[in-house]
């Protein structure tokens, strides 16, 4: 089967920013998190605001590059459509899952962190700490997952 020249190149850049984004994402899960919940609550979400904001920039584009880019290459070998198809479906899930899912959490947790008196809120911030580190590892898992069917999908025609 002939491949297209750019084959290598949407491949490698879709599978790569889909890991990256699996490898922030797990590390904010596994490594930021676990060391603000120890911290009062004013502290925490003073923490975790510009963190959730710092990783929207990161993330997000992570996730918009694999998807377009294995999206390509779904379009250039026909034969992998369905391989490469599902690697940029599962790059891209992490936008609605974020907008659906986390948002409610991220949301209370910001809400929380503009309000004075905060220490009232210190068993609510730790849930949904916690919360949003189990959904956000699921969100590394799916984009994990993206980049093994791209890199899985890719080794078949080589």
């Amino acid at each position: 089967m002939a491949q297209s020249p750019l084959l290598p190149t949407t491949t490698l850049l879709g599978v790569t920013a889909t890991l990256v984004h699996s490898g922030v994402s797990l590390a904010a899960s596994q490594l930021v998190i676990p060391s603000i919940t120890h911290l009062t609550p004013a502290e925490a979400t003073s923490v975790f605001i510009p963190f959730y904001h710092l990783g929207a920039r990161i993330v997000v584009p992570l996730a918009v590059i694999s998807g377009i880019s294995t999206g390509i290459s779904a379009y250039l070998i026909p034969e992998k459509r369905h391989g490469y198809a599902t690697a940029a479906v599962l790059a891209l899930a992490s936008i609605p899952w974020t907008l659906v899912v986390m948002m409610p959490t991220n949301s209370r947790l910001v809400e929380i962190g503009s309000k004075r008196g905060e220490e009232k809120f210190a068993g609510e911030v730790l849930q949904l700490l916690g919360r949003w580190s189990l959904l956000n590892a699921f969100r590394a898992s799916a984009a994990f997952a993206g980049g093994v069917v791209g890199l899985v999908t890719y080794a078949e025609l080589i």
